[in-house]
C-alpha cells in the first residue's frame, strides 16, 4: 500500500507540535478527563434518581453522558504526549485493536452529537406542540429513537473502520475519511432542552446547545480551512495549522466534559438532585465509620 495515501489520524512523527501547545495539552487533557468522567457519572446518577427518571429527556441525557464518558476515556490516547509517556501507540498493538478503537471513538462521539439533535426535537415538541408532546415524546419512542440512531452508527462505522483503519509503521492510520459526514454530525446547530419548571430546564438544555456550537464549531472550521488549503489537518507541518489543531481538540474535549457544570449552573432541580446524592453518600459513609468504631471497641 502506498504510504502517501494514508493519513495518521492523531500524531504523525513528521509534525512538530510547538512546546507551548504541548504544555497546554499536559494541563487541559488530564483536567478535562477528570472533570468529564466525574461530571458525567454524577449526571447519570441524578438522571436515574426519582427526581428525574420519569422525564423522557433523562434517557437522552443519560445516553449522551455515557457517550461523552467514552469519548473522554479514549481521547487522551489520541494525543502525542500519551504515546510518548507509554512508549508506544497502544491503539496500534494490533490491526483489530486499531479498528476497534476508532470504531468506539467515532460511535460515541457521533452519538453524543446526535443526542443533541434528539433533545432539540424533544424541546421543539414540548414548546410548540405541548398538547401532543405526551404522545410523541413517550419513553417508548425515546428508546426506539436512541436504538435506531446508535444502530445506524454501529453499522456505518463498522463498515468504515473495516476498510479504512489499519496499522502502518507502528501507528493507527486511515486510508480515507468521509469528512463531510463527520463535519455534518459535529455542526448540527443545536443542543437543546427539557422542562423541570419548564423554562428553567429549557434554559439548562439551551446552555448545552450554545456550548456545543461554541466548542465544536472551531473543529469543523479547522477541517474546512485545511481542506481549502489542500492540507491534511492531522499531518500538516504548517505551524498555524498545528496550533489550530491542538486548540480545537482541547475545545472539543471540553464539549464532552462540561455539561454537568452547565446543568448545575442553570437548574435548581438538578442541583438539588446532586446535593441529595452527595448527602446520601456522606450519611452512608458516616454510618459505616460509626459502626466500624463501635465494633472495634
Amino acid at each position: 500500500m502506498d504510504n502517501q495515501s494514508t493519513t495518521n489520524l492523531s500524531f504523525p512523527e513528521a509534525v512538530s507540535v510547538p512546546e507551548s501547545v504541548t504544555q497546554l495539552g499536559y494541563v487541559f487533557v488530564p483536567l478535562l478527563f477528570i472533570l468529564g468522567v466525574v461530571g458525567n457519572s454524577l449526571t447519570i446518577a441524578v438522571m436515574t434518581s426519582e427526581l428525574f427518571r420519569t422525564l423522557p429527556v433523562s434517557k437522552m441525557l443519560i445516553t449522551m453522558s455515557l457517550s461523552d464518558t467514552v469519548v473522554n476515556l479514549l481521547f487522551p490516547f489520541n494525543k502525542p504526549f500519551m504515546s510518548q509517556l507509554i512508549g508506544t501507540d497502544i491503539r496500534a498493538l494490533s490491526s483489530g485493536g486499531c479498528k476497534l478503537f476508532f470504531w468506539t471513538y467515532r460511535f460515541a462521539k457521533t452519538g453524543s452529537s446526535w443526542m443533541v439533535v434528539m433533545i432539540s426535537f424533544e424541546r421543539f415538541v414540548a414548546v410548540w406542540l405541548p398538547l401532543k408532546a405526551k404522545f410523541i415524546t413517550t419513553e417508548r419512542n425515546v428508546y426506539i429513537g436512541i436504538a435506531v440512531l446508535y444502530g445506524v452508527f454501529a453499522v456505518f462505522f463498522g463498515y468504515w473502520c473495516s476498510w479504512a483503519d489499519r496499522v502502518i509503521d507502528g501507528s493507527c492510520v486511515i486510508n480515507s475519511r468521509p469528512a463531510g459526514f463527520e463535519i455534518q454530525s459535529e455542526t448540527q446547530p443545536q443542543r437543546s432542552t427539557k422542562s423541570a419548571g419548564r423554562s428553567r430546564t429549557t434554559i439548562m438544555l439551551l446552555s448545552v446547545a450554545i456550548a456545543f456550537v461554541i466548542l465544536v464549531t472551531p473543529n469543523a472550521v479547522a477541517h474546512i480551512v485545511s481542506f481549502v488549503r489542500k492540507q491534511e489537518i492531522f499531518e500538516t507541518t504548517d505551524p498555524v495549522m498545528v496550533f489550530l489543531r491542538e486548540i480545537v481538540q482541547i475545545l472539543e474535549q471540553m464539549n464532552h466534559s462540561i455539561n454537568f457544570f452547565l446543568y448545575i449552573l442553570c437548574s435548581k432541580r438538578f442541583k438539588a438532585g446532586v446535593i441529595k446524592i452527595v448527602k446520601r453518600k456522606r450519611d452512608h459513609t458516616d454510618t459505616f465509620n460509626t459502626n466500624s468504631v463501635t465494633l472495634s471497641k
